[in-house]
């Protein structure tokens, strides 16, 4: 069984270290598969207990893949491909935990901050470039395949043309003008051909088996190469929906930016003319008063004339006095004026 396109932590799915070994493994496939796998757990939510061991994505068939854990991690060169690739396989789960925990009850990935797609951007990056590093390697790998095959395919033409040189040899030897003209094979020659067409049969032999072997690890790397570009596309995939998604998220905060700028533009301009409106209000109440002390003023002036002129007229009353001929002159003065109204009125 090949990798589960080594995408999950197979040591989180058997809940043992790094260093845990063969006996280690075994002890812990048996117990989850004795408690937690729903063939042999009758309870009710053996199947989410199960799920809940992997702390991954749902996955369909999670006995499977808890079995296909036991088998990588028991050999020991699969393993060892494996743990050359497990960081890249833990960062990708924490990209993949991280969204699946920022997602709302629709499914869509919730509006996340510019940094945290950086984050997510640099993680993808790193995933590419490891996944770049690893085609390269494989790409160079399938060239050396290549050229042994190229190699071992000229041995083998070349021996087939050597068994064709012989054949014709012997075809020529066989003839009535070689026996007439004592042209033939001496019994040393016959075992000498005899030991080189062995030698040459059995060296084919082993060049077709080496070349069967080697054409079957070019298949199986051009199929990892395919299978690295797939996950390449995925891979760039997923980072230009991160880039779009964090362009928008730019967006918004610069739309947020601005909104907020006009809000303090709003309450600014508010404030301003708050204080401009306080600022009339109280110089029109300076104004009004101002206006009203002077009045004051104005009024506690002609008070103040008025009460002088009182003084002044009763000191004139008191320093003035008239006599009894001016008293009745005056009386007779005013009955004149009287009576002089009453005329012309009537």
């Amino acid at each position: 069984m090949e990798l589960l396109g080594l995408t999950i932590d197979y040591y989180a799915v058997l809940q043992i270290s790094e260093n845990a070994d063969e006996s280690t493994i075994r002890a812990s496939y048996k117990r989850l598969a004795l408690i937690k796998h729903p063939d042999r757990n009758k309870s009710p939510n053996a199947t989410t207990e199960f799920q809940r061991v992997l702390n991954f994505v749902p996955i369909l068939d999670t006995g499977w893949i808890v079995q296909e854990a036991y088998e990588v991690l028991k050999n020991p060169d699969r393993r060892k491909r494996f743990d050359a690739q497990l960081s890249c396989i833990r960062r990708e789960a924490a990209v993949r935990n991280c969204f699946a925990s920022n997602r709302d009850s629709s499914g869509d990935v919730k509006s996340q901050s510019p940094e945290f797609y950086e984050k997510a951007i640099y993680v993808q990056e790193q995933k590419l470039n490891d996944l770049e590093n690893e085609r390269a390697k494989l790409g160079r790998d399938r060239c050396a395949k290549l050229q042994e095959i190229y190699k071992h395919a000229a041995a083998i033409k070349r021996l087939q043309e050597q068994d064709e040189e012989a054949a014709m040899e012997d075809s020529k030897r066989s003839t009535w003008i070689s026996f007439l003209t004592l042209n033939r094979y001496t019994r040393s020659e016959i075992e000498q051909r005899n030991r080189a067409a062995t030698l040459r049969k059995t060296n084919r032999r082993d060049l077709e088996d080496i070349l069967c072997d080697l054409e079957t690890g070019r298949d199986h790397l051009s199929g990892k190469i395919s299978s690295l570009n797939v996950e390449i596309f995925q891979v760039l995939l997923r980072k230009r929906e991160l880039v779009e998604a964090q362009s928008r998220a730019q967006a918004a905060v610069r739309a947020k930016m601005e909104e907020q700028n006009k809000e303090q533009a709003r309450k600014r301009q508010h404030a301003e003319q708050k204080l401009r409106r306080q600022r009339e209000e109280m110089l029109q109440n300076e104004i009004i008063g101002l206006a009203r002390k002077e009045k004051e003023v104005q009024m506690r002036r002609e008070r103040q004339q008025q009460m002088v002129w009182e003084v002044e007229e009763r000191f004139a009353k008191e320093r003035y006095r008239p006599t009894r001929t001016e008293i009745q002159r005056g009386v007779s003065s005013k009955l004149d004026q009287r009576t002089k109204e009453g005329m012309s009125r009537t």
